[in-house]
């Protein structure tokens, strides 16, 4: 039988900032052309790039290919 975790939004961007990233949703909302409600960068990469969440359904997106490319 599998068990069932349910995550809470706070819990998902607790366990990205464990992953190093940071949220920058001020400045993710200056940049993109849609409304975000969350926006994250990964800390010590020099590419800039924020990762706009339009949706909580985005951010455990988010979680869920940084937790399978930390896997790999």
């Amino acid at each position: 039988m599998k068990k069932v975790v349910h995550m809470t939004i706070q819990d998902a961007l607790q366990n990205l900032r464990q992953y190093g990233f940071q949220e920058c949703t001020k400045e993710g909302r200056s940049q993109c052309e849609r409304e975000c409600l969350y926006a994250f960068e990964q800390q010590g990469d020099e590419s800039g790039v924020c990762y706009g969440c339009e949706t909580v359904d985005d951010v455990f997106a988010l979680l869920s290919l940084v937790e399978a490319s930390a896997s790999q």
